[in-house]
């Protein structure tokens, strides 16, 4: 089921997942040749642009509450981590380095965001506050270490490093003990990304000739190839999916969710934020059926369901 979502003439690359699913921001080259930040629906539509200057914007990552939006520019000369909110307003520089900084992750509780820094010399994985204090240095490796993922619980981080001689992905705790490599190849493996039930890791790799994009369990074991293109496939990111019985996309299972089914299965609204989220008995009609589940999860008389990745 691959679908094209955009068909500009431009460069289109770096597709990042709003946390609840419903949106996608990227980075596309303008007229002139700069990259700058976008954002469309998940289906492709409503494509906005967030930057707008004569400097590259790019490498977008949200926020957990999705309001804020984290990117990277060397707008002011050097390569260095900006965050906006999510119209492209209040646009904001984090850190000044001698080197550059680039690929920013958010962590799950919105806390913290974990990048990479050059200011050393190699490329390093550091963390630091959301409004750019408290930087540390997570690796030092002596070789490049990149492209850092925060686990869905906050735990630990997922980055490529090609400290053993070629790119392998590796895993660490988020104080940047325990580092553990979970690929060992030949070839190329680099953009790791965690799925958000924590349950696998996909990354890119070159190990088939060109860069496809596969997927394996947190600790290396069953990988498996998901793209088999002639093409460039890479930098996959996975698409969240909200709660079943989430109909406000807020996070929570609460009686306003089985409240809006009700309105809906009567005729008052006419749609749902969270449509997936609203069909617990996963049986593709939503009805009192569903706000009956939703009202018994609210009183903790069922625990909740789940969805699991396939």
């Amino acid at each position: 089921n691959q679908t094209n979502l955009t068909n500009n003439p431009a460069n289109e690359t770096n597709p990042a997942w709003s946390p609840d699913g419903r949106a996608i921001s990227f980075m596309r080259r303008d007229g002139n040749g700069n990259a700058q930040i976008h954002i469309m629906r998940a289906d492709g539509t409503n494509q906005e642009q967030l930057t707008n200057t004569s400097s590259d914007d790019l490498q977008p990552t949200w926020s957990p509450d999705r309001e804020r939006i984290a990117f990277v520019s060397d707008r002011d000369g050097g390569t260095e981590i900006y965050v906006m909110d999510n119209d492209g307003t209040n646009q904001t520089r984090l850190t000044v380095s001698t080197g550059g900084d680039g690929e920013p992750s958010w962590s799950p509780d919105g806390a913290k965001i974990a990048f990479v820094s050059s200011r050393d010399g190699n490329s390093e994985i550091y963390v630091m506050n959301i409004d750019g204090s408290g930087q540390t240095n997570l690796t030092n490796s002596g070789g490049s270490d990149n492209a850092p993922d925060w686990s869905p619980d906050g735990s630990k981080l997922i980055f490529w490093s090609d400290r053993d001689g070629d790119g392998e992905i590796f895993v660490m705790n988020a104080d940047g003990s325990g580092q553990t490599k979970l690929t060992n190849n030949t070839s190329e493996e680099f953009s790791p990304a965690w799925s958000p039930d924590g349950k696998a890791i996909v990354f890119s790799t070159l190990r088939n000739g060109n860069t496809d994009v596969y997927r394996m369990n947190p600790d290396g074991s069953g990988q498996t190839q998901l793209t088999f293109g002639s093409k460039y496939e890479g930098s996959a990111s996975l698409q969240p999916l909200p709660r079943l019985g989430d109909v406000d996309c807020d996070g929570e299972i609460t009686a306003i969710d089985a409240l809006l089914i009700l309105q809906l299965i009567a005729g008052f609204i006419d749609s749902l934020q969270c449509k997936i989220g609203a069909d617990t008995t996963r049986d593709g009609d939503i009805n009192s059926i569903d706000a009956a589940i939703i009202l018994q999860l609210v009183a903790g008389l069922i625990p909740g369901p789940s969805v699991t990745l396939r």
